[in-house]
């Protein structure tokens, strides 16, 4: 990688996740010698007003404030700033909202960094030719031609985001492996990424060495620089790629039992678990918390897919109703096994609901947040699985501004 400083021009970097912040903001002032790093888009926007930079580099699944909500603010005062994207996202909805909002490049992560440089260089010759009012039209052409290009590709994923989309939600029994896999591309993808580019700065800081120590150019204090820099590069790759594995391994056995009915025995307390780490992506932008009241040597002979779903819809369903977006709760899960029935306890501390409305909770299409992307399929999901699949039972008790149970049952006799 061309390791030429880019001096004249201020550089925005904002990102939420703070290793990979660190990790990038690291490589960032290594190639830029302007640059202002903010934590969310509240912060990036508040340090936009303030300093004016020249670029714009933030990432878009954010709390406080989106990555894209603050590009449109920006938009909003400056159409021309350019603006470069980073997610873990890869649904169509981010690129449409994206290019609506006039952003000029998108890019997936983990970022190649040879790409983000390329970029960064390209957008900082693009500031000065437009400073300078150079009219060299071929060099324009070139460069609307790569716009032309880039936006091509950008619609053609698009479309195939959409033509995938439309495939998985063909069949109403797959919906929810749809929002495993979303869930396992997001939470793999950030020790993935920070291993990424953790290896690839200890590629080229070692490239660096080795040409110095090749020159006779090496300081004792650049050695123990790189010595302090490649051991906690080295431990931090170690720690990401292990993290990577537990959660591949839970994800795959979660997701195998969604799409199979296959009976088999399982600790349910192990279970419960792996559930919660399968939608963590959901989990973490609340501030719920998760009381799980379960023997850890509870063991039942029973369909784990259904179970899944059961749990999962109800976590979901309490996430999206009981609570408003910032408010603390906690969920309790129990369960334990009487005269060979299954008897779990689920349970929140939220807003509850209404007398008029708990008769109809079970109903098909029945939502009281159709205009906040409810379907009304959840707790109609989680009731015939447990009637109709599992002869179990389940009842609801629930007082508005004091909580919601369920009270579930599951024979554990074969059918």
């Amino acid at each position: 990688m061309g390791s030429k400083l880019i001096e004249d021009i201020v550089v925005l970097y904002v990102e939420d996740e703070e290793e990979v912040r660190s990790i990038y903001e690291r490589f960032l002032r290594r190639r830029v010698q302007h640059v202002l790093v903010a934590s969310n888009g509240k912060e990036g926007y508040e340090t936009y007003l303030k300093h004016k930079p020249d670029l714009i580099i933030t990432d878009i699944n954010m709390p406080i404030m989106s990555g894209l909500e603050m590009c449109s603010l920006i938009r909003d005062e400056n159409v021309d700033l350019p603006i470069i994207v980073t997610s873990a996202h890869a649904e169509a909805q981010f690129f449409q909202e994206a290019i609506n909002i006039g952003i000029n490049m998108f890019l997936v992560k983990p970022v190649d960094m040879t790409q983000l440089y390329n970029t960064i260089k390209i957008a900082s010759e693009n500031i000065h030719l437009k400073a300078a009012s150079i009219e060299d039209k071929q060099l324009v052409s070139k460069k609307t031609l790569e716009l032309e290009i880039s936006n091509e590709e950008l619609r053609a994923t698009i479309e195939n985001l959409k033509q995938t989309q439309k495939k998985l939600v063909e069949a109403e029994h797959m919906a929810s492996l749809g929002m495993l896999a979303a869930g396992i591309a997001h939470e793999i993808n950030t020790p993935i990424g920070v291993g990424l580019t953790g290896i690839t700065h200890f590629d080229e800081i070692t490239q660096e060495i080795n040409q110095k120590y090749k020159n006779d150019d090496v300081s004792e204090k650049e050695f123990e620089e790189y010595l302090d820099t490649s051991t906690e590069l080295s431990s931090m790759i170690i720690a990401n790629m292990t993290r990577t594995t537990h959660i591949l391994k839970s994800f795959k056995q979660v997701a195998v039992d969604q799409s199979s009915e296959i009976k088999r025995k399982f600790k349910v307390a192990e279970y419960i678990d792996e559930i919660l780490l399968s939608i963590n992506n959901v989990i973490k932008k609340t501030n719920v918390s998760f009381d799980i009241s379960v023997d850890e040597n509870l063991t039942i002979d029973s369909y784990p897919g259904a179970f899944s779903q059961i749990i999962t819809n109800l976590i979901l369903n309490a996430i999206k109703h009981a609570y408003d977006d910032t408010e603390q709760g906690t969920i309790s899960i129990g369960a334990h096994v009487e005269d060979n029935i299954l008897q779990v306890i689920f349970k929140d501390d939220g807003k509850g609901i209404s007398k008029e409305d708990l008769p109809k909770i079970f109903d098909l299409f029945f939502t009281t947040q159709l205009n906040n992307g409810g379907t009304g399929l959840g707790l109609n999901i989680v009731y015939n699985i447990i009637t109709s699949n599992l002869n179990g039972t389940i009842k609801c008790e629930s007082f508005e501004n004091k909580g919601t149970v369920f009270n579930i049952t599951i024979p554990l006799d074969d059918k």
